[in-house]
């Protein structure tokens, strides 16, 4: 979760996020080869789909609305296991259209 929150704010900042999303994506790999049993806490929202939404955000931040509707297809946002997440999914696709002017479609 820290290289997704050092993705976000390196975004806002300017800066290619990249690096920490990528990490992310590792992390989450390594995870899904760990059986439940070897960690004492464990965030079940943790996960692939989890990391491209947070590169969804990214790409927000960095104005770059081609790039989260290029993500958005590749997500269900059904497989997104918490709510808020799952709105954000929705909240991040109509930012995109909107910044692009095209205001029908974020609605």
């Amino acid at each position: 979760m820290l290289h997704l929150q050092a993705a976000l704010v390196s975004a806002a900042l300017g800066q290619d996020p990249t690096d920490h999303l990528d990490k992310a994506d590792r992390q989450v790999a390594r995870l899904e080869q760990a059986g439940p049993d070897t960690a004492l806490l464990r965030n079940p929202t943790f996960d692939a789909a989890n990391v491209t939404l947070w590169r969804m955000s990214a790409a927000m931040e960095r104005r770059d609305p081609g790039q989260v509707l290029e993500l958005a297809p590749t997500l269900d946002p059904e497989s997104i296991a918490a709510e808020g997440r799952r709105a954000q999914y929705f909240v991040e696709i109509g930012r995109a259209h909107a910044l692009r002017r095209d205001y029908r479609s974020s609605l």
